[in-house]
């Protein structure tokens, strides 16, 4: 029962955020935050502490490549790719409340593919920049 209501409420955080997600749109660094926020609120739903304090660590890595890659860019490059998250987020959610876990796990590893692809793709940043 425990895991039901934990299953639930993690979802509505997702939901939430998804919400916010939609008004940051054309707005690079809020959306770049607002991303990390939702990818984290995607590991504490596992209920995996470990997990969330070492995604936590590796997230902060990812705040300072996204802060390089955005400043690298012209703004609003990363407009049309937020759109795609979005879609994204509420297909992750969509599955989640559909209870269809082994189609949420494909999909969410499918957007990270993707994500990472893009951002490493078009990343000048090496990676002693991003950690110094």
């Amino acid at each position: 029962m425990g895991t039901r209501r934990r299953s639930k409420s993690a979802i509505r955080e997702l939901e939430a955020l998804a919400e916010e997600a939609r008004g940051l749109i054309g707005n690079d660094d809020g959306f770049s935050d607002l991303d990390l926020r939702f990818h984290l609120a995607v590991v504490e739903g596992t209920g995996s502490a470990t997990l969330s304090e070492l995604s936590k660590m590796l997230f902060q890595i990812i705040d300072s490549h996204n802060a390089l890659f955005i400043a690298a860019h012209p703004r609003g490059f990363t407009t049309p790719v937020n759109k795609v998250a979005l879609r994204s987020y509420l297909r992750l959610i969509k599955l989640l409340n559909e209870g269809s876990v082994d189609d949420a796990q494909k999909h969410w590893r499918r957007h990270l593919e993707a994500a990472g692809t893009f951002m490493m793709g078009e990343a000048e940043a090496t990676l002693v920049e991003v950690l110094a």
